[in-house]
């Protein structure tokens, strides 16, 4: 999937990102790595995100925009859940994929004790699953 139709797809589910966000995304860990390469001089470079991309786009912004959890959290938090940020979300995405090794040495969750770390993992990764479960539902319908 090309970064535009990445971003086409997103902003039918009325989630706007740029292409320098997506990037950034990327580069935050954020979003599955793509397929880069040339096409011959002349022609051009080309970039191909994975179909996972567009889903693991969509929890990310939604946790970084504090839009996840429903009614339950707005009463909790009195409002709108609070906006995570990247550090955590890129730790919550290795996590739910298990690409890390549960050690997030040197992120914001140094500052709580372990068992602290792992509820709050447990938490967000169910909310991670919820939205990788939304996302793949909007993928279902028609565009």
């Amino acid at each position: 999937m090309t970064p535009d139709e990445l971003i086409s797809r997103l902003a039918s589910w009325k989630v706007t990102l740029s292409r320098p966000t997506l990037l950034r995304y990327q580069k935050q860990g954020l979003i599955s790595e793509p397929t880069r390469g040339s096409s011959g001089r002349g022609i051009g470079k080309w970039t191909n995100y994975p179909d996972i991309a567009l889903v693991q786009s969509f929890a990310a912004w939604s946790l970084l925009h504090g839009e996840y959890g429903g009614d339950e959290l707005q009463i909790f938090f009195q409002g709108k859940p609070p906006a995570l940020r990247p550090e955590s979300v890129a730790i919550i995405k290795k996590e739910y994929f298990h690409e890390t090794d549960k050690n997030p040495n040197g992120s914001y969750f140094q500052q709580f004790t372990e068992r602290a770390v792992q509820e709050l993992l447990d938490v967000y990764i169910l909310l991670y699953r919820d939205l990788i479960s939304k996302a793949k539902a909007l993928l279902e319908r028609p565009v």
